[in-house]
């Protein structure tokens, strides 16, 4: 392929972290605030005479009355009380995730992977007799609770038959003798033709 031109590789295109809660970022302006409040606030924050303070609770500009100072006031330490809560979410939360194991711990990996790289982690394969164990002892667990709860007196629901499928050996020598369904299609010159409907 001489005259094929290379293809450029897609760039990954980086996520920002998007928070489940609304205070996530501490601007002013996310919270539903009185008109007024707003326009000073934008007043305030280009007024050379109000340089912005670095403090958590921002000192409320001098024209205001005095109920709206406390109405700033009320909702400066909303925000900072809640940027407080969202540090402790996320130290709680990355101390959480030390605890998981199994299936939890590979879930938690798989959520922080597509939150940094915007891509879904790829699974590893599994080999199919590892993975038959797996769905039999499932199985087990599964019978082992449906048990319990029925000694226990708790109505549960019928599973329906073929609900799961079966990887037993003689189910899968089956499907290698009779060949896909017969109902969907047919075999013809090594290649499985779909009917038309």
């Amino acid at each position: 392929m001489a005259g094929s031109k290379k293809r450029r590789r897609r760039e990954v295109q980086v996520v920002e972290d998007k928070s489940d809660f609304p205070w996530q970022t501490s601007a002013l302006t996310l919270f539903t605030s009185p008109p007024r409040l707003q326009s000073l606030q934008k007043q305030n924050s280009t007024d050379p005479s109000h340089p912005p303070s670095s403090s958590a609770h921002p000192t409320p500009p001098s024209n205001l009355s005095s109920d709206e100072v406390q109405k700033y006031k009320k909702f400066a330490t909303k925000i900072s009380s809640n940027d407080d809560f969202n540090k402790m979410f996320k130290d709680v939360q990355t101390k959480g995730q030390q605890q998981f194991t199994g299936y939890a711990k590979k879930l938690y990996k798989e959520e922080d992977y597509e939150k940094k790289t915007g891509k879904k982690l790829k699974r590893q394969s599994v080999p199919r007799n590892i993975l038959a164990g797996m769905i039999k002892k499932q199985a087990g667990k599964e019978e082992k609770a449906d048990r319990i709860a029925r000694e226990a007196g708790i109505v549960t629901a019928k599973k329906k038959k073929g609900e799961r499928k079966s990887y037993s050996e003689a189910s899968r020598k089956d499907s290698q003798q009779s060949g896909p369904a017969p109902n969907i299609g047919f075999m013809s010159g090594g290649m499985f033709k779909v009917k038309n409907k």
